[in-house]
């Protein structure tokens, strides 16, 4: 969910180009016709009432959605102890493109936050494959859809990995603007930075997996208790980045990067990703206060020039940032409450509003200020 911009992490939803009366399959980056062209196995022991042929068409799609919607397959049974029976039991509804990624997959589930583990309950099959790029969760099969980039750690695990990049990377190119985010938890080590990744994924998929299961079960979906999304100068950037909408791009022109960093200070969208919809608006209000709550993580949101090729990115000013969008008074409760709605299990946040500061950076302070970054040295 992140792609690196002149070396500073540059954070990008999971969304699709789109307009506003898409269908939520369309909405949430789902295709007209779920194919995963590379085959895929289980990496567990299958339920014994299972049907495997049937799991593995439901979950991989070559049929018509309105089949996948047929399919109609059980949620993943995930016993409430001990971890290494829940371990396996996921498994048992995970397929995967390369036995390497069984157990790159295990030794996260084996290490990751409860209410992670408590989240996979609210799917009914996951799929990690090779040629997944954007990961997604598609509610005709109740699956989410994983890019095994995710889990690589070695060369060679890479290697069998699809190069090909997110096609809404382009976008970023073709504008004068970069808007970018970056954490201020920042891993020590490799592997460390691959779990902090592959767990704040999971977050952001598995809510919108308990946000459609909530609707299944209880004819609500508990995004619809989010508010609308204004049609201010941040929501046609985030069009243009993140949908490629073309006629939000010609929009842009009217606004000034200060203009664009006010009116998402004002808005009651707590990140750019959820400029899309409610859905992807919950997602991220869950994948905010998770990452909080689990390791102190608050985020940094930055304009600044779009930088060109060698050219320097800590150097360049800051037209407008903030820390802690999510933090804001009048938000933090709300997405506190619809988290501890969105998780299934029962669990109590420890850290407060206190331990999350909102700050709004002015306009010139340079990028290596805000990011804690040492300054460059002057050519000699």
């Amino acid at each position: 969910m992140k792609f690196q911009v002149m070396g500073i992490v540059a954070c990008l939803a999971l969304l699709p180009a789109c307009g506003h009366k898409k269908r939520k399959k369309d909405i949430l980056h789902a295709p007209d016709v779920l194919l995963v062209e590379t085959p895929l196995s289980l990496a567990g022991t299958s339920p014994a009432s299972r049907d495997d042929a049937a799991f593995n068409r439901c979950m991989t799609g070559n049929a018509d959605p309105d089949v996948l919607a047929g399919c109609n397959l059980p949620y993943v049974e995930v016993p409430s102890i001990p971890r290494e029976d829940q371990v396996e039991s996921i498994l048992g509804s995970t397929l995967i493109s390369h036995d390497w990624q069984k157990e790159r997959f295990r030794s996260f589930l084996l290490s990751t936050r409860p209410e992670i583990i408590s989240m996979l309950s609210c799917v009914k099959g996951v799929a990690i494959s090779s040629d997944i790029r954007p990961s997604f969760y598609y509610s005709p099969s109740g699956g989410i859809y994983l890019d095994a980039g995710y889990f690589a750690a070695t060369t060679e695990e890479s290697g069998t990995v699809s190069t090909n990049p997110d096609s809404r990377e382009q976008n970023f190119d073709q504008i004068d603007l970069l808007f970018f985010t970056v954490d201020t938890v920042k891993p020590k080590t490799a592997e460390e930075a691959r779990y902090l990744d592959l767990e704040g994924l999971l977050a952001h998929e598995l809510a919108h997996a308990c946000d459609f299961k909530a609707d299944a079960v209880n004819g609500r979906h508990l995004s619809d208790d989010l508010p609308e999304t204004p049609e201010n100068a941040v929501y046609q950037l985030a069009q243009w980045l993140y949908f490629g909408n073309g006629s939000a791009k010609a929009k842009l022109s009217q606004y000034t990067p200060e203009e664009i960093g006010k009116s998402y200070e004002e808005s009651p969208i707590v990140d750019i990703y959820g400029y899309g919809n409610r859905y992807e608006h919950l997602a991220m209000i869950v994948q905010n206060h998770l990452a909080f709550e689990f390791d102190g993580n608050n985020r940094v949101d930055l304009l600044t020039d779009n930088p060109k090729e060698k050219q320097n990115l800590r150097d360049f000013p800051i037209y407008w940032g903030m820390t802690g969008k999510f933090c804001q008074p009048d938000l933090f409760a709300k997405g506190r409450d619809i988290t501890k709605r969105a998780v299934p299990m029962a669990f109590d946040f420890q850290r407060t509003i206190a331990d999350c500061p909102t700050v709004v950076h002015p306009a010139g302070t340079a990028v290596y200020q805000v990011l804690g970054l040492p300054p460059s040295r002057p050519a000699s």
